[in-house]
């Protein structure tokens, strides 16, 4: 409520900037007495300096457990950047085109990172995934018949197919997956400080981005159920005609079946009235 608040422009944020706040205390310390404002602008930035740090422990991944499409991130800047334009890209991407990575621009796979050489598509989403970060091998990509992608099959139910720390995390999450109530408690916590930290707006841009992607997932929804809706009607007025038409076929191989009958008939009399006249100029 208060970011939309302060995004609507209902609330005004006047507050200062955290690192100007922090020049004027570096100002104030070389000044040669203490002053009351002194002391309060040093403990904003320790505190900032602490958030700061919790921060990067709840969205810095260990640079050791960065898998081969894990590109290190190093600081809570970065991260919260990376986390963004990866939900912005979920939501732009939530039907696949069908198109090979060659051909189409954009990033792919659960790591959301350009496509290569060693790529599987899935033949539900459509979407392109890296071979290592799907968890096969190269040998299953050249003999499958059919792929559903670990995100397909989460949809459907499975969810361990993407919550699987050893196959998936390990090689594709750049960032720790802080909880969005975390970092709700960690935004709400920036908004109390006296002076405005660059994070904190990247916070704001996260959930905005969140929203957005919850917009599209309800809105795909929406249009997945009524294209289920028309399909139906389709199947329905296919049975329909398909009913109609073995009715008109019942009928009309009953009128054939008539028509032979009476045919049969009129050459058996013929055949009769012939041989009676036969049979009478003997």
């Amino acid at each position: 409520e208060r970011l939309a608040a302060r995004d609507s422009g209902a609330v005004v944020d006047a507050r200062p900037l955290m690192g100007d706040l922090k020049a004027m205390q570096t100002q104030g310390e070389s000044l040669p007495l203490k002053s009351e404002e002194g002391i309060e602008l040093a403990a904003a930035a320790a505190a900032a300096a602490a958030w700061t740090e919790r921060l990067k422990k709840i969205l810095v991944r260990p640079r050791s457990s960065a898998g081969v499409h894990a590109i290190a991130v190093d600081d809570p800047a970065t991260a919260l950047a990376l986390i963004a334009a990866t939900i912005r890209a979920a939501a732009n991407d939530l039907e696949g085109t069908g198109e090979p990575p060659e051909s189409e621009e954009g990033q792919f796979c659960l790591c959301r990172q350009p496509g290569g050489r060693e790529m599987l598509a899935c033949d539900e989403c459509g979407d392109w995934y890296h071979l290592r970060c799907a968890g096969v091998t190269a040998a299953f990509a050249r003999t499958t018949k059919s792929y559903n992608c670990p995100a397909c099959c989460a949809a459907h139910g499975d969810v361990f197919k993407l919550n699987k720390p050893d196959v998936v995390y390990k090689h594709i999450h750049r960032t720790r997956r802080p909880a969005l109530a975390v970092l709700g408690e960690m935004m709400l916590e920036a908004m109390e400080f006296g002076g405005r930290l660059p994070e904190e707006d990247q916070l704001a841009e996260v959930f905005r981005e969140h929203a957005a992607w919850r917009d599209a997932v309800a809105s795909a929804m929406k249009r997945k159920a009524e294209t289920a809706a028309i399909a139906a009607v389709a199947t329905a007025a296919e049975d329909a005609a398909a009913a109609a038409a073995e009715a008109y076929a019942e009928v009309r191989g009953a009128r054939e079946a008539r028509e032979k009958g009476a045919r049969d008939r009129h050459a058996a009399v013929q055949a009769a009235q012939a041989s009676a006249g036969a049979t009478a100029m003997a």
